[in-house]
């Protein structure tokens, strides 16, 4: 069901927990992504990029090259290239990268996908998710992927659940908040489309003044 919500929707926030292995789910599908499409420019976006292939994103650019060495012996054979940070498709011409959360990081590339790991915790998400939005509006997907905490994504998900009190469309799927700063239990639909979009300039008076429902 996950998989099909993904490949339905351009924008998800999903609320995460260790048994449930959603991080490396959606690692799997972004390498599926990278293996069989042509042209992507993939971010593996983490609070920190890390020092070593085993902290921040850069880890999880591993996990997609562990899951390329673990194939079925008989899935047809892929050029790659790989190294810190960064694992490229030679025969697809799509690259996986690892970044730091981050307005210039996310602007650094002209991304087609997005995943953003335990994204309620991060410091900048605000201005990362703003500096992605011409990219996702010219056809790119974002995918966060968190624990629940309070901070911009909580206020993201608030955002986009009160959109109908404007007459927009909410996209989202039994919305439910397990207390006072928790992000939402179930997975979130961000907009469909440009129209549908709490724009940077929302999201900046929101955080602003949070409790001023009128300017949402």
């Amino acid at each position: 069901c996950i998989t099909q919500v993904w490949q339905a929707e351009s924008r998800l926030l999903i609320p995460k927990s260790r048994r449930l292995m959603i991080s490396w789910t959606m690692v799997a599908l972004h390498y599926w992504r990278a293996r069989y499409h042509p042209a992507r420019m993939i971010a593996f976006g983490s609070r920190k990029q890390g020092q070593t292939e085993e902290e921040g994103s850069a880890e999880l650019v591993k996990r997609a090259k562990f899951i390329h060495d673990h194939l079925p012996a008989d899935a047809a054979p892929r050029r790659t290239k790989y190294g810190f940070a960064r694992f490229s498709f030679l025969d697809t011409d799509s690259t996986i990268v690892g970044v730091a959360q981050g307005a210039d990081q996310a602007r650094q590339y002209t991304f087609s996908d997005y995943l953003a790991d335990e994204f309620a915790f991060w410091e900048r998400a605000a201005e990362t998710y703003a500096s992605l939005i011409p990219t996702l509006e010219g056809g790119g997907t974002f995918t966060g992927v968190s624990s629940a905490a309070p901070g911009f994504a909580e206020q993201l998900v608030y955002i986009i659940n009160h959109a109908d009190d404007r007459g927009r469309v909410s996209h989202t799927l039994g919305l439910m908040r397990g207390g006072k700063h928790s992000l939402s239990t179930q997975i979130l639909r961000l907009a469909l489309d440009p129209a549908t979009v709490a724009t940077d300039v929302e999201i900046d008076a929101h955080l602003q003044h949070p409790h001023d429902h009128k300017r949402i």
